[in-house]
């Protein structure tokens, strides 16, 4: 998400911290015509639309989506990367790339979607807290995808690759956590939807977006690519313009003018 729309992010409670990076809210003006151009970052969301009522699960993504601006507010809460599976109980690779309505994943969760809208009138507070409640209940329901080897091994790979700046190998991976590649592989895709390989693409896209939102001046960033490119990993200019060109549909510089 940009900041092309009304947009604001709440902490979690800490009781959800380690699974939930944010819950958010976003309301865009109808009166625009042009999309909305959000961008992969390895989460799930899961976003109730509270002007029509609705809730969708929109998984892990691998490009970047168009979103029509058509005056809906939404709220939404999105996990850390390989946190989701705890609370859908579901291979997270099977809704790569893909929204799917929330009652067909958690039906009780898709109950939510009236009571929300319903309630939207009580402020965001007040849905954060109450969507909180529901989600430590969900994750308790499925504890048994909770706390596992597996779900460790994943939150190790996904903080060591987030904080890479330089590409890492699937072997290396296996050899470091000492786990065959096969395994490894497998693991990553069931809890983070995406390969450990796709995983470092848009971790390195999300680093280098982070950083040129917040440099002052509207054309600072545009003067400064190369250094940009280098600082989040890429090995030139050229390397990054091509892969956020490939992940985003567009050029660095068309996006941030």
């Amino acid at each position: 998400m940009t900041n092309e729309a009304a947009y604001r992010e709440y902490t979690p409670p800490t009781a959800l911290r380690e699974d939930i990076e944010c819950f958010w809210e976003a309301c865009s003006s109808s009166s625009i015509d042009e999309p909305q151009r959000v961008l992969p970052d390895g989460c799930v969301d899961i976003i109730f639309d509270l002007t029509a009522g609705t809730a969708q699960v929109v998984g892990t993504m691998t490009r970047a989506i168009l979103a029509p601006r058509d005056g809906s507010r939404l709220f939404a809460v999105r996990f850390r990367a390989g946190a989701a599976v705890q609370f859908l109980a579901m291979p997270i690779h099977e809704i790569t790339d893909v929204a799917v309505p929330l009652q067909e994943i958690w039906p009780q969760g898709g109950q939510l979607a009236e009571l929300f809208s319903a309630e939207q009138g009580q402020g965001t507070a007040a849905l954060v807290a109450d969507f909180a409640d529901a989600l430590l209940q969900r994750k308790d329901a499925v504890s048994q995808a909770a706390h596992t080897d597996s779900h460790f091994l994943t939150c190790s790979i996904v903080r060591s690759l987030a904080s890479q700046f330089t590409d890492v190998s699937v072997y290396d991976l296996s050899k470091r956590f000492a786990v065959s590649r096969q395994h490894l592989t497998r693991q990553f895709k069931h809890a983070v939807g995406i390969s450990p390989k796709q995983f470092q693409r848009v971790a390195r896209l999300r680093r280098l977006v982070d950083l040129a939102w917040q440099m002052p001046g509207k054309d600072s960033a545009k003067h400064r690519w190369a250094e940009l490119a280098l600082h989040c990993g890429y090995y030139d200019q050229s390397h990054m313009i091509a892969d956020f060109k490939d992940l985003c549909g567009i050029t660095p510089a068309a996006y941030f003018d």
